[in-house]
């Protein structure tokens, strides 16, 4: 007879049920972790979505002071000598250690206080120049500005040296960096040509294609296909005749912001007709069409142009202001932010550097006019001392030096 030793039968069982239970729990560790990280991506992934009311915001138009969104105003003013007058601005980027300034005939690059430092290629016909400058794209991390000429991109390093040319013909309307191998560009689109956002690598290999939602039906009739613009590192887009912006991230497009505009927007199908032009701009002075967006830890800056002109003087625009806080919208009375800080120019974002700081440019003529107003003279901001520098530092400028950029610090 064989004697059986329960005692080692028991203890091998305990054993054994123990590791099926340290088994069970990780597996079960796994599940959950699995889970909670879908769970964190797909919160990511959907973003909080906010709602802006255009339609109601512009029935009750206000005013409203730099004072409310803002703490400080500061000015630098460009650098001017022979080698860096500029023309008629198209574009500033400002990134983490430069100023860039974009004219047809020239990118400059200044210091963050306004010492001019060079030009970025040149006019010409050589390899390394353009013969003028449409957009042009900045990535001080990947060391790279992309200039897009009427022929040509042309690659840049941050110093300014020629990497290389690429003259095969891509149609954009507007360049936006948003990581070191990320290039958006977002172009013209109608029926036929329904593509309205391309994301490239930075050699310009196309990644992904984003058709329009609601492209225009005739042909013919060309604008650009809404504001792209970078927040935080992501990028967002929204079609001009689309209600919502979009967060992309990579093949997604992840519904950030729903505008309620319909009613207000110009037709989509709107074309000019044989016949008289004011008669048909008449007719839709009162609608809006899309305009750049700005967006910062706080707040929403949406801007529309109002209507069709034919003058630039005849140029006006419906400026909105969306408080992410608290879901307020409003529409501003005189489409600015009223400078009650110094007393100097009213104020809307061009664009915003480190998140708390945005910025405009103001030409040194309009400047100096602007202090030798009576307006200036009578008012009473804030801050009576920067009133004082801002008209020393209007005296101290020609009508012809380069543009001053105003800057406006945020609230947190």
């Amino acid at each position: 007879m064989v004697a059986i030793n329960f005692e080692q039968i028991t203890s091998s069982t305990t054993v054994l049920l123990r590791q099926c239970i340290i088994s069970l729990i990780t597996v079960i560790s796994i599940i959950i972790f699995s889970c909670c990280t879908i769970k964190v991506k797909q919160k990511e992934e959907r973003s909080e979505i906010y709602t802006i009311d255009v339609e109601a915001a512009v029935e009750n138009k206000v005013d409203v002071p730099i004072s409310e969104i803002a703490t400080e105003v500061s000015y630098v003013s460009l650098e001017t000598n022979k080698n860096s007058l500029i023309g008629k601005i198209q574009n500033v980027e400002i990134t983490r250690s430069y100023i860039f300034v974009c004219e047809r005939k020239g990118l400059y690059q200044f210091t963050h206080e306004g010492k001019f430092i060079k030009q970025i290629g040149r006019v010409g016909r050589g390899p390394s120049e353009y013969s003028s400058i449409i957009h042009f794209a900045v990535n001080e991390d990947a060391n790279t500005i992309i200039v897009q000429s009427d022929n040509a991109f042309i690659w840049y390093d941050i110093n300014g040296r020629h990497v290389k040319t690429d003259r095969k013909f891509k149609c954009s309307t507007a360049l936006k960096f948003y990581s070191p191998t990320r290039l958006a560009c977002n172009r013209f689109s109608d029926i036929e040509n329904p593509t309205c956002l391309t994301i490239w690598d930075s050699n310009l290999v196309p990644l992904y294609n984003f058709k329009s939602h609601n492209p225009p039906k005739k042909k013919k009739l060309k604008m650009s296909s809404g504001p792209l613009y970078v927040y935080e590192d992501n990028l967002y887009y929204k079609e001009k005749y689309n209600d919502t912006l979009y967060c992309v991230r990579d093949s997604l497009m992840i519904p950030h912001v729903i505008y309620n505009e319909k009613n207000l927007l110009l037709d989509k199908d709107f074309d000019l007709h044989p016949g008289s032009i004011k008669k048909q701009f008449a007719k839709v002075k009162n609608k809006l069409v899309n305009g750049p967006i700005v967006e910062s830890n706080m707040y929403v800056f949406t801007s529309y142009l109002s209507g069709m002109f034919l003058k630039p003087e005849d140029l006006s625009h419906t400026r909105i202001l969306f408080n992410k806080s608290d879901n307020k919208t409003m529409a501003l009375a005189k489409a600015e932010f009223v400078n009650d800080i110094d007393g100097g120019f009213d104020f809307w974002p061009s664009g915003t550097f480190k998140n708390g700081i945005l910025y405009r440019y103001i030409l040194p003529y309009e400047l100096k006019a602007h202090v030798a107003s009576e307006a200036f003279k009578n008012s009473s901001p804030r801050y009576p001392e920067k009133k004082e520098a801002l008209q020393k530092l209007a005296n101290s400028l020609s009508e012809n030096d380069n543009p001053v950029l105003m800057l406006v610090r945020l609230r947190e």
